[in-house]
């Protein structure tokens, strides 16, 4: 049932989980569970225990990450109070700072604060500007982008809105936008030419989803044949992230001419996008030769058809897809056990998307932890059936497995139990049990893992609810 203005005394419970806190009694919180003040309740536990993680580096991106899902809140003073004691940590911040303000409104505002970050004003200003182009506001992003000090910044600023012209369809001030470009420090290879085809390809790019054949036209302008290439490789990852298979897949064909046996990844996954699997199987077996780059590619493409026919709920072809990985191979070699492992998780991870958890579990136990000698391997393995438990809504089962991971950090690198943590306490707070998630955050004895918790449980307040999407390496 929605609560709408319901003002509550809002209770999380702090079992002597921090050093200086008060033991004796739990923490009242007055909340109005209808606004985005019950996700900052758990923000504040959040920033409390991300003070006592030791690692400096670490704390700050936790940091960094807190204040930026506040400022989703629209906290952006708070969380610009958070930025100011982590540089040169903060960009999550910034961007979401930035492009808040200018959705709400407060340009100005949003550049005042800019005036208070003499050290890193630059980067605020970059997503002020990239929020206006992506608005429209392009005169305005402009003027924003001519006050980035840091050239490299402003370069970048500026693409954005020259993107942001050509969608538009005003192609003549785009050129202009990219003949403005500074050039901090042009190399002797920096000619008119390749400028020239800079600009072009950049163009081709942003104006594909506008105008196809005209893109495709200057693409094929384009003189150096690896700008071309990129280029075209641009294009078609821009189809595919907008749904436009049937272009992307013309596009592709238009590439094979430049990139030869290099497309045929990317092509297997197009025609398995699609719904034309055998043509997409058939590419992928295609690609073949002694190179381990070769066997490499060959698996990373029945790993994206193995994913795609289980996010449509055909898991029987997808681990079949799985088994062909390593079978044209003598001797399969470690990173191809490596990626077929990959794989599988790969496909789990689609079957819990599409309801299936169960299947996922059973996929997982294809991974057989008893053998891996890589501890992410295992991490993996114990992350993805924590998830699976997760999304069935069985927490205490998920919060077991994950327990099992190795806890703390390697190096500057956290271990993926944080992230686990974080993700179950979301997809549990979203499923409208907050309560309970704060009672097992709680109980946490690391900073790192707790922090995370919280973090997660705003989060999931705030609509996120899992991990919905996969990423596909095409290039």
């Amino acid at each position: 049932m929605r609560l709408v203005c319901a003002v509550v005394l809002f209770l999380v419970t702090v079992h002597g989980a921090y050093a200086g806190d008060d033991a004796s009694g739990p923490t009242l919180y007055s909340v109005d569970l209808a606004s985005p003040a019950l996700a900052r309740v758990y923000l504040l536990e959040a920033q409390k225990s991300a003070a006592q993680v030791q690692q400096d580096f670490t704390r700050k991106q936790l940091l960094d990450e807190i204040a930026a899902a506040l400022a989703k809140t629209g906290d952006y003073d708070g969380a610009l109070q958070i930025v100011h004691g982590i540089y040169p940590s903060g960009l999550e911040a910034f961007k979401e700072i930035g492009t808040g303000m200018v959705a709400d409104d407060k340009v100005a505002e949003a550049k005042a604060m800019a005036r208070r970050l003499p050290k890193e004003s630059h980067s605020l200003l970059y997503f002020v500007a990239t929020a206006q182009a992506q608005a429209g506001q392009v005169e305005a992003a402009i003027a924003t982008a001519n006050t980035i000090d840091a050239l490299e910044v402003k370069r970048e600023a500026m693409r954005n809105i020259a993107a942001a012209q050509v969608r538009a369809g005003n192609l003549s001030a785009a050129r202009e936008t990219y003949r403005n470009w500074p050039e901090p420090e042009p190399g002797p290879s920096e000619t008119p030419a390749v400028l020239a085809d800079r600009i072009t390809a950049a163009m081709a790019e942003a104006l594909v989803a506008k105008d196809f054949q005209a893109a495709l036209k200057m693409a094929s302008g384009v003189r150096s044949p690896q700008e071309k290439e990129e280029t075209y490789f641009g294009i078609v990852f821009a189809l595919i992230d907008t749904g436009d298979t049937a272009h992307a897949k013309v596009a592709l064909s238009q590439l094979q001419e430049v990139a030869g046996h290099r497309v045929s990844y990317p092509m297997s996954y197009v025609l398995a996008k699609v719904g034309l699997m055998s043509e997409a199987l058939e590419t992928a077996r295609a690609i073949q030769g002694p190179d381990p780059e070769s066997s490499d590619a060959q698996a990373k493409a029945l790993t994206t058809i193995a994913i795609l026919r289980a996010e449509r709920g055909d898991a029987n072809a997808a681990l079949k897809t799985v088994a062909e990985i390593g079978t044209h191979e003598r001797k399969p070699r470690p990173m191809t056990e490596f990626l077929r492992h990959e794989a599988l998780l790969s496909v789990a991870r689609a079957q819990t998307n599409a309801g299936d958890s169960r299947g996922a579990i059973e996929t997982v136990k294809g991974v057989p932890l008893s053998t891996l000698a890589d501890s992410v391997l295992k991490d993996a393995v114990l992350f993805e059936t924590a998830y699976a438990w997760a999304k069935a809504g069985e927490f205490s089962q998920a919060l077991a497995v994950a327990k099992q991971m190795h806890k703390g950090q390697v190096g500057l690198v956290p271990c993926e139990r944080a992230d686990a943590m974080r993700t179950l306490a979301a997809i549990q707070a979203h499923m409208g049990d907050a309560v309970s998630a704060a009672l097992w955050a709680s109980s946490l004895p690391e900073a790192i893992d707790r922090t995370a918790a919280y973090l997660g449980i705003a989060e999931g307040l705030e609509g996120k609810r899992g991990l919905e999407t996969q990423e596909f390496f095409l290039h």
